[in-house]
């Protein structure tokens, strides 16, 4: 299985093989610094749409909690988002997947190694990449499956998925339990800068843009 997934594992800059930036057709671009985690205007997933969706969870000061999305990669891997590994050991985090309903998962799979991407930039949000490698294998099923990465950015048109368990809208704190699920369109890079240059940000090669015009991964 090939392809450019948009995963809810930030606000407007999910990643997968590249970065992920919005464009709202209503708003214009949404701000690359806004980090945080939401599927607006999305539905409940199905198993069939999402077999390599993980939770990422931490632990902190009342136990162990979702804190961002991943993708279930290889034999024993999973990438994330750079931002959401900021500031944790392996020993302080773990991957949960094998369900839609994040606090019913099955497996629950130990983070041994957080490899953050050494140029990862917090103030433009260019490599925002993280791979974790987990204790044991990912045993897939018919539930639970790895998804192979893209190597080049998939063309202007092309579709794309957004899944997550992010903020349902921007007026709420609460993370909804059931997966959530909304199809989008890829944005050319080209196309994309027009709208963000004179905003002052750069849609970089490390990014990919798509757009729907009913939901958002932004608030």
């Amino acid at each position: 299985m090939r392809a450019a997934i948009a995963l809810a594992v930030g606000l407007c800059l999910a990643q997968i093989a590249y970065g992920f930036v919005e464009i709202s057709p209503k708003y214009g671009p949404k701000s690359l610094g806004r980090m945080g985690s939401r599927v607006v205007g999305g539905t409940p997933a199905s198993a069939s749409q999402s077999p390599f969706q993980a939770s990422l969870n931490a632990e902190g000061w009342f136990g162990w909690s979702h804190i961002c999305g991943g993708s279930l990669v290889g034999k024993r891997s999973v990438i994330t988002a750079a931002h959401c590994c900021d500031g944790y050991t392996a020993a302080k985090l773990r991957i949960l997947y094998d369900g839609l309903d994040r606090t019913t998962l099955k497996t629950t799979n130990p983070v041994t190694k957080v490899d953050q991407h050494t140029s990862y930039n917090s103030q433009t949000i260019d490599w925002d990449y993280c791979v974790l490698t987990l204790t044991n294998d990912i045993v897939q099923s018919t539930t639970v499956k790895t998804i192979e990465l893209v190597t080049t950015a998939p063309p202007h048109g092309s579709p794309a998925h957004l899944t997550g368990w992010g903020k349902t809208s921007g007026s709420t704190s609460t993370l909804p339990t059931a997966l959530q699920y909304t199809p989008m369109s890829i944005v050319s890079r080209e196309e994309c800068n027009k709208i963000w240059e004179p905003a002052g940000q750069t849609v970089t090669a490390r990014m990919i843009c798509a757009s729907n015009q009913k939901a958002s991964g932004c608030n």
